[in-house]
């Protein structure tokens, strides 16, 4: 609702009367694609330092029997460009959990009009907060939804890895992660990269010197895949410290505590995967290391399309992965995961069922057993 009503206000010009009266809204999304080159070596002269970066990664074929839109699910090239800010000078701020310039501006990633149009940012539905100064150099180690496990392991917390590459790291004093619930997962992996929680900054602020990388991968409509070197960053940060993996079990990842995109026939399908050797797991209220710990000792991984999947970064080449998605649904993020660990990849899209919801991403999935027991044929599974 909050939202509709910002997107009326903006539309008839009301923000402004807003902005008379102290309420701060940000302007205009502005896309670093889009953006000159110059923009902001203009708009700061001597102030302001530009880097760039690409990589390009070739994602291997993936499998699947049939389903809504799964012919994209095919080897592609996936492109990931990189532009890393230096900026020193106090016109621009870090609010909202994203940078803004001196006419409060959101400076960001490239976005498809079907993510502006299903997935609006945050921001523009709320008042942006007052920066805070810091003295200090401070990095954006923020996105528009950090508390996701998916989005910080996969594209927050890899921005380290550029800070690492272009600065000296230990010449940074703060990271911005932006306003959320920090839980156990954020703090573990910050301490595995080395990062106190006092260097933590969730409020709004505006430091001596800012870094900012804001990265762009391939964009095909739908889903959101890593590059590898972040694949590669954020793993080996994990990998290290497990105990030599056994690559013995097959596990079926079941939902937990989770709304949407739940089995509704699980009962059937647990029968099913238990004739070929299966075991049920939760990953709820295990740690990072343990949920890397059990991914790494699988051969084999069935689960529904969520975040408990982002731990395929932590898997040994070779292992079969079966993804189950919402009839309608398809989203490669965890494809391309798979592909940058040398996994071979299946997707069995559930069956077509009367939903209420129209958004195919939260929609529970009907699980045909019979076309599960053949994509496990098909992985080479045998029954036990």
């Amino acid at each position: 609702m909050r939202v509709l009503i910002f997107k009326k206000f903006r539309k008839i010009g009301i923000l402004y009367f807003f902005r008379s009266l102290g309420f701060i809204t940000c302007k205009n999304y502005l896309q670093i694609p889009s953006l000159n080159k110059e923009y902001f070596l203009n708009k700061n002269k001597e102030f302001t330092k530009q880097y760039e970066q690409i990589e390009e990664n070739e994602i291997k074929k993936a499998d699947y029997i049939e389903g809504e839109g799964l012919d994209v699910l095919k080897p592609f090239v996936a492109k990931t460009y990189t532009v890393i800010l230096e900026i020193s000078n106090g016109g621009f701020s870090f609010r909202n959990n994203h940078l803004l310039d001196k006419d409060l501006n959101v400076i960001g990633e490239f976005r498809s009009e079907e993510s502006q149009k299903i997935r609006t940012l945050p921001i523009y539905s709320k008042v942006l907060e007052k920066p805070n100064k810091l003295h200090g150099t401070v990095a954006y180690l923020s996105d528009p939804a950090p508390a996701n496990y998916y989005h910080w392991m996969c594209r927050t917390l890899p921005l380290l890895n550029i800070y690492h590459k272009f600065f000296d790291f230990n010449k940074i004093d703060f990271f911005y992660i932006g306003k959320f619930q920090v839980t156990s997962f954020h703090q573990e992996s910050l301490t595995k990269a080395g990062i106190a929680m006092n260097q933590i900054i969730q409020e709004g602020c505006i430091g001596d010197k800012m870094l900012i990388a804001i990265t762009n991968r391939t964009c095909r409509g739908f889903g959101d895949p890593i590059n590898r070197e972040a694949f590669m960053f954020t793993r080996n940060l994990f990998i290290q410290g497990l105990n030599k993996p056994q690559n013995h079990r097959r596990i079926y990842i079941q939902r937990g505590k989770v709304i949407g995109r739940n089995v509704i026939n699980e009962t059937q399908v647990i029968e099913l995967l238990n004739s070929y050797g299966f075991e049920s797991v939760t990953m709820d209220d295990k740690t990072i290391q343990e949920q890397a710990e059990l991914f790494s000792q699988s051969v084999a991984i069935v689960a529904a399309h969520g975040a408990a999947l982002t731990n395929l970064l932590f898997i040994q080449p070779g292992v079969k992965v079966i993804e189950l998605m919402p009839y309608g649904y398809v989203n490669d993020c965890f494809y391309v995961l798979a592909s940058h660990g040398e996994a071979n990849y299946f997707c069995l899209q559930g069956n077509n069922i009367n939903q209420r919801d129209h958004d195919t991403r939260k929609l529970d999935i009907y699980v045909d057993v019979q076309k599960l027991d053949k994509i496990c044929r098909m992985a080479g599974l045998d029954k036990i």
